[in-house]
């Protein structure tokens, strides 16, 4: 079976729960969609999808995976932020306008 229609079968089938269990974890319904557009680029980057015993369980863990990892990098922007002096970055920007 060809990767394109095997994935659009299981777009078809799981996306709106892959939103839902996304949106529970994240938050964020414009983060969650774009969570689950990558989880299914992800799946076409599979060399041979139709080997991959559970694909619900794949996409469910790919989801869950992008998800943690955008908390982590939002994180440690966010403390990245907080450590920097008060109007940090506004020197350089008042000269470009």
């Amino acid at each position: 079976m060809s990767k394109v229609p095997l994935t659009k079968r299981l777009f078809a089938n799981y996306a709106n729960e892959l939103r839902s269990f996304v949106f529970k974890k994240f938050g964020s319904g414009e983060d969650s969609e774009d969570i689950v557009q990558d989880t299914f680029h992800n799946f076409l980057c599979v060399d041979s999808p139709e080997s991959i015993d559970n694909p619900r369980a794949f996409l469910y863990q790919t989801a869950k995976n992008l998800a943690l990892n955008r908390i982590r990098k939002q994180k440690y922007h966010e403390r990245y932020l907080q450590d920097q002096p008060e109007g940090f970055g506004l020197v350089f920007c008042q000269g470009l306008f």
